[in-house]
């Protein structure tokens, strides 16, 4: 085991991660790209508007009409405008344009602002002049021309041309007024602010994503640690009430039913492969847990114990082990008097302190009782592993542990257990958390059968990785009405929830104490097999008097009706 170890340095990505990554943090990524292109178009406007405007001219030697003559003098021609181009760059043609514009610009800044060019093959001259109005620059350019014109006469007449021909710039273009700027160019602008918000973007999501330690698939959890992940469980919004077993929550609008509906499959899932972890020697004594509190476990552990009731002929009894922050007692709506620390100190026995559930009659409640000084030391104690054995030969044993990077308790429990199972809460508990949590329970010498991610989105990117589309398989009534209890349309297991914080609270499940039947895969017309404490086959079940006598060994009057 690896606990530092990441997902994404073991696989390679494919285009499919780089997408899944974009659509994770969308949206700083667009916030990126849009601050680009808002500056990109804020600096068009700071800059000063440049117009530019062209003319041309062409230069000619004279012929006298011969047909060689003429050929001669159209080489000559493009040959002088070669040396004439240049000529357009010089300081003496810009002094001439000051002098004939009578503009207050310099000859260096007019030359700054224009440029010549020769086209390959001919004897055109190109001017381009710019300037802060569209009449500036088209007027700079003419005179540019006509200046050129000028100095090239100039030079004919000092006799530094061929004596035998006259050469001439002949205006052949004037320049025209524009009508738009050329400088800034808010098109290029923006485009350029497009692309560097594109890689600015892809740096931060990349970035987002390498720093980002929060485990978002179960394919995460395997790759980092090697630990099968048994069962996916789809964020459920209506787990935040009171009420943690998916079978006491509201079916009364499609969007309802339908998470539900995944709610309870994914939960089958959970228990389906949880029964083939090992075959031969299927785990008799669980501990459920979560690295941290707030993950979900005490919700997963109430619905894991209630659907391995529903489907097993044996006994299941659940045990709230979290002796500092109990919730099961209110969770299932039993008495909340004595309980799993009576047991242990001496103050009552295990058959007083079991409570039967009302609607599955093979599934027993242990509460955690007063809260004690020493937690983990009972947890720990000889006697407690001994009545874990002995309840181990005739039921299932699902424990409710504290989070492990909380306490040491669930430590200790997975050490005298047959395996832990671990509620990682999806986009909340971190790599660095699970592989801490991971290797505590190793160094404890506890056995990790497999971890739960709770609380997947169920739409959206990261939800179709987990194939939640049990939505559109349900068969639910489409005029929105709540299925009746005991079909698969009323939901089974609840997942979500912070259930300790709602136990700090003192919340008790809605809707009173007893449970909605709503056991599609069992028949309600098939009587209970005789009702046995798992603890010792000859104890009788503890009477509802037995319940109230439970109640006052706690020290409370909470009891059931």
């Amino acid at each position: 085991m690896a606990p530092d170890a990441r997902p994404d340095e073991r696989t390679s990505r494919t285009l499919a991660d780089y997408v899944r990554m974009f659509r994770t943090y969308w949206f700083g990524a667009v916030l990126i790209v849009l601050a680009c292109v808002a500056a990109a178009g804020a600096w068009t406007l700071t800059q000063p508007r440049v117009y530019t405007s062209g003319a041309s001219g062409f230069v000619r030697v004279a012929g006298n009409g011969d047909a060689n003559l003429d050929y001669a003098a159209d080489q000559l021609s493009k040959s002088q405008a070669e040396t004439y181009v240049e000529l357009g760059g010089s300081l003496a043609v810009a002094k001439r344009v000051v002098r004939a514009t009578g503009t207050s610009a310099s000859p260096q800044e007019l030359l700054g602002r224009v440029q010549t060019r020769l086209p390959e093959g001919t004897a055109i001259i190109d001017v381009t002049a710019s300037g802060a109005t569209p009449r500036e620059s088209a007027d700079l350019a003419d005179a540019w021309i006509a200046g050129m014109g000028r100095q090239i006469a100039a030079i004919q007449s000092s006799g530094e041309a061929l004596a035998s021909a006259t050469t001439k710039l002949v205006p052949l273009a004037s320049a025209t007024v524009p009508t738009s700027p050329s400088s800034p160019d808010v098109r290029a602008a923006v485009t350029l602010g497009v692309l560097v918000g594109l890689l600015l973007a892809s740096v931060y999501v990349l970035v987002r994503q390498a720093l980002d330690r929060r485990i978002r698939s179960a394919a995460a959890i395997e790759a980092a640690f090697g630990v099968p992940v048994l069962g996916t469980i789809p964020l459920n919004p209506a787990l935040t009430d009171h009420r943690q077993l998916v079978d006491a929550l509201p079916n009364r609008t499609p969007e309802e039913r339908r998470v539900n509906f995944a709610t309870s499959e994914a939960l089958r899932e959970l228990r389906t492969n949880l029964s083939y972890v090992h075959v031969d020697e299927r785990p008799k004594v669980l501990v459920v847990t979560s690295p941290l509190p707030g993950d979900g476990k005490s919700t997963i552990a109430a619905n894991l114990a209630r659907s391995l009731a529903v489907t097993s002929t044996g006994r299941v009894v659940l045990i709230d082990c979290d002796l500092r922050r109990p919730v099961l007692s209110a969770v299932f709506g039993v008495a909340r008097g004595a309980g799993l620390t009576d047991v242990l100190s001496g103050r009552a026995d295990l058959a007083d302190v079991m409570q039967q559930t009302d609607d599955v009659g093979n599934l027993w409640i242990v509460g955690s009782g007063r809260v004690p000084p020493n937690p983990s030391e009972l947890l720990g104690s000889r006697m407690f592993r001994d009545i874990l054995a002995s309840l181990g030969e005739h039921a299932t044993v699902v424990l409710d542990a504290p989070p492990i990077l909380a306490v040491t308790d669930a430590v200790v429990l997975a050490a005298g257990a047959d395996g832990l199972v671990v509620t990682v809460s999806a986009q909340g508990t971190t790599i660095d958390q699970l592989g801490r949590a991971l290797q505590l329970v190793a160094r404890g010498g506890g056995t990790v059968l497999g971890a739960v991610l709770n609380r997947v989105p169920t739409r959206g990117q990261d939800a179709r990785d987990y194939g939640y589309y049990g939505g559109a398989y349900y068969a639910g009534d489409d005029d929105g009405s709540e299925p009746a209890p005991g079909t698969d349309g009323g939901a089974e297991h609840g997942t979500d929830g912070d259930a300790e914080a709602r136990a700090a609270r003192g919340a008790r499940p809605s809707g009173g104490s007893r449970l909605t039947p709503s056991l599609p895969d069992r028949d309600a017309s098939v009587p209970r097999s005789p009702v046995v404490s798992p603890y010792d086959p000859s104890l009788e079940l503890p009477s509802r008097r037995s319940r109230r006598r439970a109640a006052a060994v706690g020290g409370t009057d909470d009891t059931r009706p």
